[in-house]
């Protein structure tokens, strides 16, 4: 077994009195979650453990109180690197998994074994998620996933598959699900945490799942469907390979073990774009996440897990080691980990470290806030006896009122999907999740006494003059050339969103004529008629747009699964192309 330092570490020293006392001497060891105790006829022998035990609690950096109340103290010079969409995250992924040494973490509210991290998926068939994996275990390396058990009757992401795929590989995968959903237990909590640990070294956390529906490029393309070209055919290059080219809004996910069946036609049907951002660290602050996996790990094993021979506890690597030079990996950023769990989740003390950050982070804010997040439910005021908990919304009208109160220029922007991710149209009668997602957004945004607007009229303020909410749509060709589309109506067509040139010049070697790209002033977002009117010129050429697709019929085809960072509706010529810099990760030209 494997008891961590924490800030209510504690040793406790008694002497057991009495007639023939077995073993008088003892010391109690105790965290958070349990205690362990010692005994010993020898009082020098359990001197010896009392006096390590209590200079190994004074030197640890787990024993002790952090910022925010986290389980982590603040790491200084760290080296951090940035991802925006699932494109650049899995392929850095993909690179950091082919260089392990020694171990993997990886824990994710969904896994899809059969996902790729790179591609085309035609031309890195070996980066299928479970190939490589099964490569790496077959190198003799360990891998430990942990992933969330789902409610069966409410999602589709059959984490009993991706059990049973991983460990069918080798022995040396290893998968935990969790939580058990029982009555007055768990019901409907879930760890949403998607993070990669490689070796103790280089550590992977954010907002992306390995699993279908996550990858997409800055160009968030609608369309994936390759007709052929002078009787060249190039289907091979599709990005979006089975159920990974779905659009949650029109058919959700469904019989995911059947991965090879694409639930929407490609021909005609828009994908949901999937805009995230992750973040990867090296160094201490990767070994504070694989100490948080470590931890669940654990916690799942001594829950569930005790008759399972083959699967060990895991320990966390020293503070501490000679043979360690983490000078390799300095950087310039000033971090500290933070995460949300509690007795259910982890066997602790409950730990709300990310939302005691949020309000302080608010509350402190100089000029400006920006917010993109895949919901926004909060509460705008105090109010022990109210549904929603989280006081991120009140910590915005806290600091838009203080903002008034002096004069100060100070706004807040915030970034969400135009609609939640959900199956249905939002008048129809089965919809009832994503009604009552909007509902609660609206709650906090504008609608009855705890929304911030609420809030902000009582004190005298117009919420436009300090917080606005924005959502972006995409648009786009589905079908990128054809030998019956005439030049003209391509050229016009090719105003879609452009991609990164490493996928036009993969294109481009692979012998794909492209179309031709324009500035015309009458393709915008949201404007139909011009798509309608291209479809019917173009003969059999489809064109998605925010209001419609070809042939007149109308859709809702390009809703950001995560708001894309954009502060307007109507702007479809903003770049999604950030500058990066090289950390390592960098692709082959």
């Amino acid at each position: 077994d494997v008891l961590f330092a924490d800030a209510q570490f504690d040793i406790t020293f008694r002497k057991k009195k009495g007639r023939n006392p077995l073993f008088p001497y003892r010391i109690t060891v105790s965290n958070q979650y349990r205690r362990i105790q010692l005994r010993s006829d020898s009082e020098r022998v359990i001197t010896e453990w009392r006096n390590s035990i209590t200079e190994m609690k004074t030197s640890s950096a787990w024993a002790v109180a952090h910022r925010f109340a986290s389980f982590a103290p603040i790491r200084n010079d760290s080296r951090m690197i940035w991802f925006v969409d699932g494109d650049d995250y899995f392929y850095a992924v993909s690179e950091a998994l082919e260089n392990a040494t020694d171990c993997i973490y990886i824990g994710d509210w969904w896994l899809s074994p059969e996902v790729h991290l790179r591609r085309p998926p035609a031309l890195n068939e070996e980066y299928r998620l479970d190939r490589l994996l099964k490569r790496k275990a077959e190198e003799g390396i360990k891998i430990y996933v942990a992933v969330y058990k789902e409610v069966t009757v409410s999602l589709t992401i059959n984490s009993a598959y991706t059990k049973r795929k991983l460990q069918s590989l080798h022995p040396n995968i290893m998968v935990q699900r969790h939580p058990d959903h029982l009555a007055g237990g768990t019901m409907f909590w879930a760890h949403h945490e998607k993070m990669v640990v490689v070796d103790n070294t280089f550590a992977f956390i954010g907002g992306l799942d390995l699993c279908w529906g996550r990858y997409d490029t800055h160009g968030h393309r609608l369309g994936d469907y390759y007709l052929p070209a002078n009787g060249t055919p190039y289907a091979h290059l599709q990005n979006f390979f089975g159920q990974d080219y779905n659009n949650a809004r029109i058919h959700d996910f469904a019989n995911v073990n059947d991965y090879e069946d694409t639930l929407i036609d490609r021909r005609t049907t828009p994908r949901m774009p999937w805009h995230d951002v992750h973040m990867a660290m090296i160094g201490q602050p990767a070994r504070d996440v694989a100490r948080h996996f470590i931890q669940r790990w654990n916690f799942i094993k001594s829950s569930k897990g005790m008759a399972k021979t083959h699967m060990p506890f895991l320990m966390p690597k020293g503070e501490y080691s000679a043979a360690r030079n983490d000078l390799q990996y300095r950087g310039t950023c000033r971090t500290q980990l933070l995460r949300s769990s509690a007795e259910w989740s982890m066997g602790i003390s409950k730990e709300s470290s990310i939302h005691t950050a949020y309000c302080e982070m608010i509350r402190d804010a100089k000029h400006f806030i920006y917010i993109e997040n895949q919901f926004f439910v909060s509460n705008a005021r105090e109010d022990a006896g109210y549904t929603i908990k989280n006081r991120i919304a009140e910590a915005l009208v806290d600091r838009i009122k203080r903002a008034h109160r002096r004069q100060e220029k100070f706004f807040v922007v915030v970034v969400i999907p135009l609609m939640p991710a959900f199956e249905g149209d939002v008048n129809a009668v089965g919809a009832a999740t994503l009604k009552l997602v909007m509902h609660w957004q609206y709650q906090s945004i504008c609608r009855g006494d705890h929304s911030i607007a609420s809030q902000l009229d009582k004190a005298g303020i117009n919420m436009e003059d300090y917080i606005r909410f924005y959502g972006l749509r995409n648009y786009d060709v589905i079908r990128r050339f054809s030998d019956n589309v005439k030049q003209d109506v391509a050229a016009l067509a090719g105003n879609a969103p452009k991609e990164a040139p490493g996928f036009d010049n993969m294109l481009h070697k692979q012998g794909v004529p492209a179309i031709e790209r324009t500035e015309a002033e009458n393709v915008v977002s949201g404007s139909a008629p011009p798509c309608a009117d291209v479809a019917r010129e173009a003969d059999s050429a489809s064109i998605a747009a925010t209001n419609g697709v070809a042939n007149g019929s109308v859709a809702s085809t390009g809703d950001m699964a995560r708001g894309p960072p954009s502060t307007s509706i109507a702007t479809p010529s903003l770049s999604f192309h950030e500058p990066q810099p090289d950390y390592g990760f960098k692709r082959p030209d």
